[in-house]
C-alpha cells in the first residue's frame, strides 16, 4: 500500500526545490536529492512538476558526469531555471512621482517607467499609471503577467487589500479596489496591495541575501513622509494594526509644546512633519538636490551676493537632518535590537553619503553594539518587493495545485 504524502509536504517540497533553483540556477535533480534529503524519486516528481509549468527547463548533461561514479549519471542531467516564465509588475508611488517596473521570477528589471501622477477630486489620480501598466503587459505579452504589486504610502491591511491613514478626517480610509475602482478595472489583472516601505524592505532584504543571508533589517525611507519597513528573523513585521514602522504618524506636538510651549504651539505636528521635504523646504527655502536652485554665481565662479551656494545648503540641510535621523535609529536599536539599517528615500538621495557620515558620527558615542547603516544595495528595491508580493501570492498557489 503507497504511503500517504499530505499535499502539504508536497507543497513544501515544490517550494523548497523552486527556492533552490532561485538561488543557484542550475541544478541536477541528484543535486537535488542531496541538498534537501529527498528521495531521488521525489526530486524527480518536484522537477517533473516544475518542467510542466514551464520554470525550469532540461539543459543538457553536465561534462563531469562520466567521471563521477555516483548512481550512473544521474547526477549529470541539469536543469535550468527559466526567470522570464512568469513576470510580475510593480508599482510604488510617493507624493505626485509613481515608479513602474516589469520584473522576472529572479528579481530582474527588464524595464521601468518614471511619471507624474496628476491630482484629481482632492485625491492622485493613477490613470496615466493603469495605461503605463497596460502597455507594459502587452509590450511583454510573450510570457505570463502574473499580477500588480503596488505599494501604498499609507498604512495597509494586504489581506483585505485596505487602506488607512492617520488623518482626523476618514474619508481616504477604505478598500482600494472601492477607492481606485476606474485603476483596478483597467489595468485587467490581479493586484497585492502593501505598505510601499515594507515593500522596499522586502526588495533590499531579497538583493542583499544574494550575497549573505541576512535575518534583521530595517530600511528607513525619508522623502515627503517617513517610514520604516522592519525584517525580523526574515519576516516582514506589520504588526495588529498594520503599523509596524509607520513611525512618522507619531503624534510628537504635545510632548514639544510641553517641553517648550513658547516655540510649539501646534501639538498637532507628527514626527516626519519635523524634517521631510516639506519642512527642509519651509526652514531653508530649497531642498538641495530635489528643488531647482536658482544659483547665481560672479565671473570668477563663486557665488553672488543674494545667491545660494548649493553646496554649503546640502551641507547645512545634512547637519539639520543628522540628529532626528540618529536619534530614529537609536530608537530602533534599543528597542528591538537591531543592527543594520538602510537609508533611502528622496531626501538621503540627494544628501549621499555626506548625511551617512554625519549620522554616523553622532551615534558611535552612544550605542554599545555599532550599527551599521547603508545606502540600498537595490536602486529599485519596492518595486522588487511589488513583484515579489505578487510571485509569493500566485506562486504558493501555483506550487499547491495537485
Amino acid at each position: 500500500m503507497p504511503a500517504y504524502v499530505p499535499a502539504y509536504i508536497k507543497t513544501q517540497n515544490r517550494q523548497v526545490v523552486y527556492d533552490l533553483f532561485r538561488e543557484h540556477g542550475t541544478l541536477s535533480r541528484m543535486d537535488i536529492s542531496e541538498m534537501t534529503g529527498m528521495s531521488f524519486p521525489t526530486a524527480v516528481k518536484v522537477t517533473d512538476f516544475l518542467l510542466s509549468r514551464g520554470i525550469v527547463r532540461e539543459a543538457g548533461l553536465r561534462e563531469t558526469a562520466a567521471t563521477e561514479g555516483k548512481t550512473a549519471g544521474r547526477k549529470g542531467r541539469l536543469l535550468e531555471f527559466c526567470p522570464d516564465a512568469y513576470r510580475a509588475i510593480g508599482f510604488v508611488y510617493e507624493g505626485q512621482r509613481a515608479d513602474i517596473g516589469l520584473i522576472n521570477l529572479h528579481g530582474d528589471l527588464m524595464e521601468r517607467r518614471v511619471l507624474d501622477l496628476p491630482r484629481r477630486n482632492g485625491q492622485r489620480d493613477l490613470g496615466p499609471a493603469a495605461r503605463t501598466i497596460r502597455e507594459l503587459a502587452d509590450l511583454y505579452a510573450d510570457a505570463p503577467i502574473l499580477g500588480v504589486g503596488i505599494g501604498y504610502p499609507g498604512i495597509v491591511d494586504p489581506v483585505g487589500k485596505i487602506v488607512r491613514h492617520d488623518l482626523p478626517d476618514a474619508s481616504r480610509d477604505g478598500a482600494f479596489a472601492e477607492r481606485y475602482a476606474d485603476f483596478v478595472q483597467a489595468i485587467g489583472l490581479p493586484f497585492y496591495l502593501e505598505n510601499d516601505v515594507n515593500l522596499a524592505c522586502v526588495g533590499e532584504v531579497a538583493c542583499r541575501n544574494r550575497r549573505e543571508k541576512v535575518a534583521d533589517l530595517a530600511y528607513l525611507s525619508l522623502g515627503t513622509g517617513l517610514g520604516a519597513g522592519i525584517v525580523l528573523d526574515g519576516q516582514l513585521r506589520r504588526g495588529l494594526h498594520h503599523r509596524t514602522g509607520e513611525i512618522g504618524v507619531m503624534q510628537v506636538g504635545p510632548f514639544l509644546h510641553a517641553f517648550s510651549p513658547e516655540s510649539w504651539t501646534d501639538e498637532s505636528v507628527r514626527l516626519q512633519d519635523l524634517f521631510n521635504v516639506e519642512a527642509i523646504r519651509n526652514r531653508f527655502g530649497a531642498v538641495p538636490g530635489i528643488d531647482a536652485l536658482l544659483i547665481g554665481t560672479t565671473e570668477d565662479g563663486g557665488p553672488e551676493s543674494g545667491g545660494v551656494d548649493a553646496e554649503a545648503l546640502r551641507k547645512r540641510v545634512a547637519e539639520a537632518l543628522s540628529l532626528p535621523l540618529a536619534a530614529v535609529v537609536l530608537a530602533l536599536a534599543c528597542t528591538i535590537d537591531i543592527t543594520e539599517f538602510v537609508l533611502a528615500g528622496l531626501l538621503p538621495d540627494a544628501l549621499g553619503e555626506d548625511l551617512l557620515e554625519r549620522i554616523r558620527a553622532r551615534l558611535a558615542p552612544v550605542v554599545r553594539t555599532p550599527v551599521r547603516i547603508s545606502p540600498p544595495m537595490d536602486p529599485h528595491a519596492g518595486l522588487t518587493g511589488a513583484a515579489m508580493t505578487v510571485f509569493d501570492a500566485l506562486m504558493a498557489e501555483m506550487l499547491s495545485e495537485s
